[in-house]
């Protein structure tokens, strides 16, 4: 088995998979939660920053953001679900 600094060719490829879920996931969220969750996860603004930013309230903030945690959650486990029933018929 090919190993690459200490990771197998299988380990790389499931961890593409995983980047591919969550960025498919993520561009199904809502507009505003996708926004919100981006500036507070990616690119590190608290929420009172967000909502000066885009002039909303600081819970208008926190509130998208938890939406947008659970969308992507459910949506991740449901594309897992799916990959996962695939893979055992394949295999």
């Amino acid at each position: 088995m090919l190993i690459i600094d200490n990771a197998t060719v299988t380990e790389i490829l499931t961890m593409k998979d995983c980047i591919r879920v969550q960025e498919e996931a993520f561009r199904k969220l809502p507009e505003g939660a996708r926004v919100i969750f981006n500036l507070y996860v990616v690119e590190g603004y608290n929420h009172r920053e967000i909502a000066e930013m885009i002039n909303i309230s600081e819970g208008t903030s926190k509130s998208q953001f938890a939406r947008a945690r659970q969308l992507l959650q459910g949506m991740i486990a449901k594309i897992n679900a799916k990959t996962t029933k695939v893979a055992a018929a394949q295999g």
